[in-house]
């Protein structure tokens, strides 16, 4: 977001990744619902929406007008699993990271 700001070239090797990025403010909501079920041992916290760099870099290009060089390398991606805490506190909503990138915007 720095370098978005000042207006700089982003340069990215691979954009062929997928992650399931989490906004903190998730983070602290499905906490407190760990704490008031009184959830006991490990459960993954994580966005069960998955994202891909490359979509995510278009999106910011096309939102900010702005230069980022990135290039299809080998497919990488690490997903995290949510099934067991959500079988433990139900169903839950999270911020997809175009919806953080414009609260912020």
């Amino acid at each position: 977001m720095k370098k978005i700001k000042k207006n700089k070239k982003i340069i990215f090797g691979n954009s062929n990744i997928k992650r399931n990025f989490i906004y903190v403010d998730d983070v602290s909501k499905i906490i407190v619902k760990i704490i008031k079920k009184k959830i006991i041992g490990i459960v993954n916290i994580s966005n069960s929406h998955q994202t891909h760099f490359y979509k995510f870099f278009n999106y910011l290009i096309s939102k900010f007008n702005i230069s980022i060089e990135h290039k299809m390398g080998k497919e990488e991606f690490l997903i995290l699993s949510n099934k067991l805490l959500e079988k433990k506190i139900g169903k839950i909503k999270f911020l997809t990271i175009e919806k953080i990138i414009n609260k912020f915007n």
